[in-house]
């Protein structure tokens, strides 16, 4: 007869006949299938005396693997914990799940559970970490298609209110540094995020390199394995994506890859990053646009760093050679500049940071050494080229041409004329 309630939808009759019965599969059938409906309902009767039987039977404790239908059992601690909740035992909430999230020994909705349950419940003590613990909960649920757990007003309240905040935030989010150690800030609490492989963290810094621009998954394989694909590069590819949004989700911002009629892109507008500014000064250097260039000459006093220096990739090869370049071609074009108006100190930071990208440049070695030479410095001039030399020596088991050892001598010359004129 229980059965027959069950299929006609009669929670309370299947319930009570389950217990007079004293049935407990039938118990947790009923649960199974009407738990939710059980928890909602204002009276929650029913629900309490079928949770009551089965505490009597082991629940919750660590009966779960002994019996005949574990998964039935994992959904009927899922619906306990909930029923704990609901009636303030967050112990025994926190013991079901425990018990139902060990049965996977992976992310599953029953730990996601717990961790949301907890983040709500502590949220007031740190609104920053249980934040983070919140979204990352709710994420997980979305993405797999899991309902949120049973919530009373006041929790619900703390998600609505996270929800609006998600909405109302505008502007630069992440600080994303392309040049040098690539690295991504959360501008809201200053914390690095982290990737769970060097991948990850490439595949998002290609979505940037593309300025928003949208890409086909068989565009991002290719510059992700360009020599060989492995046997499981697209679910590697599937998983990358989603520890990105995980690990995006704590800042409510998993949004920021995008989907869309198969192709993946990123939203640029809450992202701050260096790489605009540079890719328009590598164009004003390619068109050697000096008057423009000078107002950027405090970005040649110091080397930007290379582009993802610690990254290792094709694509990324190409691009770190072609930035490395500009900034050597830009020190130079400075550096003569400089040493037209007699600024030979300024003229010297340049053609310092270019040597930086090619160390083997004697046009840049030549430049100092006149310049040194200008400045009237006698031990720079020949300490700058011994070193020189002896890296060449050194390295490639050169010396250095005629034409530098020509400009080495009119360097010492530039000094000794000085010296007798004064």
């Amino acid at each position: 007869m229980a059965e027959y309630y069950l299929e006609k939808v009669d929670y309370p009759e299947a319930a009570r006949l389950a217990l007079e019965l004293c049935n407990r599969e039938l118990v947790l059938k009923t649960l199974k299938r009407f738990g939710d409906e059980m928890l909602k309902d204002g009276d929650g009767s029913g629900l309490e005396a079928c949770i009551c039987y089965l505490e009597d039977g082991g629940l919750p404790g660590v009966q779960m693997t002994a019996e005949q239908n574990p998964a039935l059992m994992t959904e009927v601690l899922g619906i306990a914990a909930q029923f704990y909740y609901k009636t303030g035992r967050p112990g025994q909430m926190e013991a079901c799940l425990n018990q139902a999230d060990s049965a996977f020994g992976k992310e599953n909705k029953y730990g996601m559970y717990r961790g949301l349950y907890k983040g709500l419940l502590k949220f007031k003590e740190d609104p920053d970490k249980y934040t983070r613990q919140i979204h990352n909960a709710r994420f997980f649920l979305e993405e797999n298609g899991c309902p949120l757990p049973y919530l009373k007003e006041r929790e619900l309240e703390i998600l609505r209110g996270l929800e609006r905040s998600g909405k109302e935030t505008r502007g630069r989010r992440l600080r994303v540094s392309m040049f040098g150690e690539f690295s991504v800030e959360a501008l809201e609490d200053h914390r690095l995020l982290s990737w769970r492989t060097r991948k990850g963290g490439e595949l998002f810094a290609c979505l940037i390199e593309l300025d928003g621009q949208a890409v086909g998954r068989r565009q991002l394989l290719q510059k992700l394995w360009e020599d060989q694909l492995p046997d499981n590069a697209i679910t590697m590819l599937h998983n990358m994506f989603y520890n990105i949004r995980k690990e995006l989700s704590a800042y409510n911002m998993a949004g920021l890859i995008q989907y869309k009629d198969k192709m993946y892109s990123i939203s640029m507008e809450e992202l701050e990053t260096d790489l605009p500014r540079i890719r328009r000064i590598c164009g004003l250097v390619e068109k050697k646009k000096l008057p423009e260039l000078l107002k950027c000459r405090e970005d040649f006093r110091r080397f930007w760093g290379h582009y993802l220096e610690n990254m290792d990739s094709g694509w990324i090869s190409q691009l770190r050679e072609y930035y490395d370049m500009r900034f050597y071609d830009g020190c130079m074009l400075l550096a003569g500049d400089a040493m037209n108006r007699g600024d030979y100190e300024e003229t010297a930071v340049f053609l310092k940071n270019a040597l930086l990208i090619n160390s083997y440049s004697q046009e840049a070695v030549g430049k100092l050494l006149m310049c040194y030479g200008a400045m009237g410095n006698l031990k720079q001039v020949k300490a700058e080229y011994q070193r020189f030399a002896a890296l060449l020596k050194e390295d490639l088991g050169l010396g250095p041409d005629r034409k530098l050892w020509e400009i080495y001598q009119q360097a010492l010359g530039c000094v000794k004329g000085e010296d007798e004129s004064s």
